[in-house]
């Protein structure tokens, strides 16, 4: 294999975290050349031995103290020896993209519904520890960037966002439909988590967001069908209540209009008479208020629907449209 004289390394990508240099035959007095925001990782037999910062060093046994004495190196010679050379890219990598791949199952306490929610968002890192980071994460590839960092970490930024998430939504503090007015909270406390999980492996979080939370098109529609329905029968509800009181109150009229009668008692015909004359006259006041009651309640369904986000502007007017004209 070639030796090299002169090392170094020009990032083809603004994604590329750390890059191996192409051989492990080196030479002392070999310039090893580490530019702005890099650092060069010496590893031999998977054991990181020494660490170069940003300018050009001669590689000789001073500045390889530990390298040479696990393999011997003479003093002052151009001596071949074999390593591995990693150049890792310090510079912060912003507005990387995550998301969720599938839908997370959680329950919206507020509407007492099961739903599959959807995240997206973005997030940044950078390295502070090359050495840990090398160790820890690169392995046998030669290459790393940042699509390889997050496929490695994907799951557990899942796992702390769906937890978060399910927290907010389960405690009632917000619901899968005004949720995303609660965005910077939620990114902070998975900032927080998340952090934690990199500092391990060298890498600082430098920024994270969760950009929105929405609901996949099928499953809308059918929270709005069973909110819908919710509604309808809150309302037939409303509706035998009122006429099971419109019959008590018709039955107190006639018990009453017979007692007070001369002679205690009234004509079967009279007591028919006056009962649904009663009964019709009650039915009717009844019937108003029970119009204005149930077209009151029915609005303001609507308008918490709207608000919710069940239904759009032009679905509310519609049926508002409807309510009055029905009235």
């Amino acid at each position: 294999m070639a030796l090299f004289d002169r090392l170094k390394y020009e990032p083809t990508s603004d994604t590329e975290l750390v890059w191996k240099f192409p051989t492990d035959q080196l030479t002392l007095g070999s310039q090893l050349l580490v530019s702005t925001s890099q650092e060069a990782v010496f590893r031999k037999n998977g054991q990181n031995v020494d660490l170069f910062k940003p300018g050009n060093h001669t590689l000789s046994t001073t500045n390889l103290p530990i390298l040479a004495s696990l393999i011997n190196l003479p003093f002052g010679r151009q001596t071949p020896f074999s390593a591995e050379i990693w150049y890792v890219n310090k510079t912060p990598k912003r507005d990387l993209k995550w998301g969720t791949t599938s839908p997370i199952p959680l329950i919206d306490t507020k509407f007492n519904l099961p739903i599959n929610a959807r995240a997206f968002g973005q997030w940044g890192v950078e390295i502070v520890d090359s050495i840990l980071f090398v160790d820890q994460l690169v392995g046998d590839r030669n290459f790393a960037g940042s699509e390889q960092i997050y496929d490695y970490f994907r799951g557990e930024l899942i796992q702390d966002v769906s937890e978060v998430v399910s927290q907010t939504i389960s405690s009632g503090i917000a619901s899968i439909f005004d949720i995303n007015a609660s965005l910077t909270s939620v990114s902070q406390r998975v900032t927080q988590v998340f952090s934690g999980r990199l500092k391990q492996y060298g890498i600082k979080l430098t920024n994270f967001s969760l950009d929105r939370i929405n609901l996949p098109p099928e499953e809308m529609q059918k929270i709005q069908e069973i909110m819908l329905k919710r509604m309808e029968v809150e309302q037939l509800g409303s509706v035998n209540v009122t006429n099971d009181y419109a019959t008590v109150k018709t039955l107190d009229i006639l018990n009453n209009a017979a007692s007070n009668a001369s002679g205690g008692v009234m004509p079967v015909i009279t007591q028919m008479n006056l009962g649904n004359a009663l009964a019709n006259a009650a039915q009717d006041n009844l019937n108003k208020n029970t119009s204005a009651s149930n077209l009151e309640t029915k609005l303001k369904k609507l308008k918490s629907l709207l608000d919710s986000g069940l239904i759009n502007q032009q679905d509310f007017e519609a049926k508002k449209t409807k309510l009055l004209e029905d009235l």
